[in-house]
């Protein structure tokens, strides 16, 4: 018998052409590509007026007159590939833009949506039949898509975007960027035809498009694709990646009140409300009467109108407060007999009184606007230009100006120092847009990580967990970008009844980051069902009680009947399952059976002249965990008869022991109702109360 050899040579050269035949086929990759794999823009000089758009259609290495491309595509694994591109100018071009990849969806056979952390998350259902409209106010004059988003703001929360089959436990593929730095990003979805939309995610580089600027493979792209649902994969791969990064290395917020890092007090914050009378005795009378409706929650107060002058007006001419001795007065409520209440003054985080700021004129940042200009450089850009409110000219200042940043941290610290509350609350923090230094003159110049550095830069030097650990801030919006820096969010957008909300950021970040806020307004108090579905839509979403959107809603609560007894019915549960519901893990949604719906009115204003009807389960559950392993089964029953869902979930075994947050256990089944009275909340943890 003859035993043949091949050459070592010829048998390398028969792998690699293998492995490149293999790696040139679109469909070997987790993840298709568009007909164009990638657009790149290059500015000339740094001049927009120079702009041209390089693209391709296949990876590997292209050149161009203006820069050098090269795309590289691999397998992590079976069910996941990398992504990267760099692009090396020539002579005295620079990189302004980089879209890269730019992915194909197809349809499912089964349905399709797309899953985006805007706020929370919202479900886009049924994509390919949605028409591409303008995507609300932003900073990008982009064509119509089905979805923008611009990351880290809250049109963005994170660096991701899924879609699936429409079926919470089916197949998908989730999108996203492993970047460190967090860089500014955009991820939008154009529909090209009924069968095909086009992802497009979007990069800029330092010194955008300035001479030399380049695009080198700063982080890569990654597809991931799932079998058993989104939130699986924003779990197991998403959140195991993102919890080590810089932005939430320090801890879940338990970790840190434990470790001192944080004030005692916030362990028990579960209610915040909102003082926005400029007269400080009236806020005072109002926060005194919902403390004694909660007689044992730590309760966040963020006033509005206690500045100098108008709402909004006249940065940084803050102090001192136009009523000083009213504001002393409210502020007397953290450290009189009965405490429990925490005041979290509100300042303007991105707004400059022009008088006052005259030489940061290249601080001026771009921004959306119905009144602006259009801005050159970059040329799909628009700038805010000077506009008034009240009073004088007001600036939209960028993160980089060092002696803005500096005045913010001082007039921070002056409540803090002077006037001794307890918290701040920071106004258009992570808003829908992102301020971007994109002038001549200014440092930090064009996109980068710049925005997001100097954000966190600004934010912990108010407050970090070793300097003036014992204070809290909290945000207007939130974001992947502040988890750690800004202890709680205030979500008010996207709203829950224009929406389908989802708890994507949740799934990631509730144990790290607390949120408030849900438009609840006064006419939700005719109706006790109303007011209970509302109210129970944000517990499950994740939310703290309060931020109504309104002063009224809060203080009506106190003299109505129904309503009252189901906040303090909400507040008293949530007390108990601190480590679960208020600062553990959201898990995924078990499946509820033996339930039916009920008709409930929305709101979406406070005169109550605008509402909405929706069908919604008369009761609804959620599952939490602690760090420590408890697992709590969440209920709500938002009718006024009792109802006895059935529960099934595969994180808790048939038979187990569960006790009620009010006293007694059952054993756990699967196709057994559990009976909760009207109007009530019913918690089962896998541990003793």
């Amino acid at each position: 018998m003859h035993k043949h050899h091949l050459n070592s040579t010829m048998f390398l050269l028969l792998l690699l052409t293998a492995f490149a035949m293999f790696n040139n086929t679109v469909h070997a990759y987790t993840g298709e590509q568009a007909s164009t794999l990638y657009r790149v823009s290059m500015w000339e000089n740094g001049d927009p007026a120079t702009k041209v758009t390089l693209s391709g259609a296949t990876k590997g290495t292209h050149e161009f007159t203006q820069a050098t491309v090269d795309t590289y595509i691999w397998n992590i694994n079976a069910n996941e590939s990398y992504w990267r591109i760099r692009v090396t100018p020539k002579g005295n071009w620079g990189v302004y833009e980089v879209q890269f990849p730019i992915f194909k969806l197809s349809p499912y056979a089964a349905g399709d949506r797309l899953l985006v952390p805007h706020g929370s998350g919202i479900k886009i259902n049924d994509p390919f039949n949605k028409t591409n409209t303008v995507q609300g106010s932003i900073p990008r004059q982009h064509p119509a898509a089905i979805w923008y988003g611009l990351y880290p703001s809250a049109r963005q929360t994170m660096q991701l975007l899924i879609h699936d089959n429409a079926n919470d436990s089916g197949e998908g593929i989730m999108y996203w960027t492993e970047d460190a730095a967090q860089y500014i990003k955009e991820f939008y979805v154009e529909k090209i035809s009924s069968t095909e939309l086009n992802l497009v995610i979007s990069h800029f580089p330092p010194n955008t498009g300035l001479q030399g600027a380049t695009w080198n493979n700063h982080y890569a792209v990654r597809t991931t694709k799932f079998t058993s649902g989104w939130w699986s994969v924003l779990n197991n791969v998403y959140r195991n990646w993102a919890l080590g990064k810089k932005w939430a290395v320090a801890g879940s917020i338990l970790s840190r009140i434990n470790a001192g890092k944080l004030p005692e007090w916030f362990r028990k914050n579960v209610v915040m409300m909102t003082a926005s009378s400029p007269t400080m005795s009236y806020n005072k009378a109002k926060i005194e009467a919902v403390r004694t409706m909660l007689p044992d929650a730590e309760i966040g107060v963020w006033t509005t109108q206690w500045m100098k002058f108008a709402f909004n007006t006249h940065y940084p001419d803050y102090f001192d407060p136009a009523d000083v001795n009213g504001y002393n007065d409210m502020i007397s409520l953290e450290d009189d007999t009965q405490q429990r209440v925490h005041i979290f003054p509100y300042m303007n985080s991105i707004l400059a009184e022009s008088g006052y700021y005259s030489n940061l004129t290249t601080a001026k940042a771009i921004g959306p606007t119905s009144n602006s200009w259009n801005w050159n450089y970059g040329a799909d850009w628009i700038q805010y230009g000077d506009y008034t409110l009240s009073y004088n000219s007001i600036y939209n200042i960028m993160r980089p100006a060092l002696t803005w940043r500096t005045d913010f941290k001082n007039l921070v610290h002056e409540n803090f120092d002077v006037y001794g509350v307890d918290g701040h609350y920071l106004d258009q923090l992570t808003r829908n847009s992102i301020f971007i230094p994109f002038n001549t003159g200014g440092s930090d110049y064009g996109f980068g990580s710049y925005w997001n550095d100097n954000l966190r830069t600004m934010l912990t030097s108010i407050r970090s967990d070793s300097y003036r650990k014992d204070k809290v801030l909290m945000g207007e919006c939130f974001s992947e970008a502040v988890v750690n820096a800004v202890q709680i969010g205030y979500g008010i957008q996207p709203s829950y009844y224009e929406n389908e909300l989802i708890p994507l950021f949740e799934t990631v970040y509730h144990a790290h980051h607390s949120i408030v806020g849900w438009e609840i307004y006064p006419s939700a108090l005719n109706n006790d069902s109303n007011f209970a579905a509302a109210l129970a839509s944000a517990v499950h979403m994740g939310r703290k009680v309060g931020g109504f959107n309104t002063m009224d809603t809060m203080t009506q609560i106190v003299d109505s009947t129904g309503p009252k007894a189901f906040l303090q019915n909400t507040v008293a549960m949530l007390l108990k399952n601190i480590e679960t519901c208020v600062y553990g893990r959201r898990m995924m949604d078990p499946v509820v059976t033996n339930i039916v719906n009920q008709n409930i009115t929305y709101y979406h204003n406070k005169t109550g002249t605008e509402s909405s009807l929706h069908s919604l389960p008369e009761a609804r559950v959620s599952l939490w965990k602690s760090e420590s392993g408890e697992l709590v089964i969440l209920i709500s029953n938002e009718s006024n008869t009792t109802q006895s869902p059935k529960i099934n979930t595969n994180q808790i075994s048939s038979g187990t022991t569960l006790y009620k947050h009010t006293g007694g256990s059952i054993s756990y089944s699967k196709t057994t109702g559990i009976a909760v009275p009207p109007f009530s909340w019913l918690a089962l943890s896998t541990q003793q109360y």
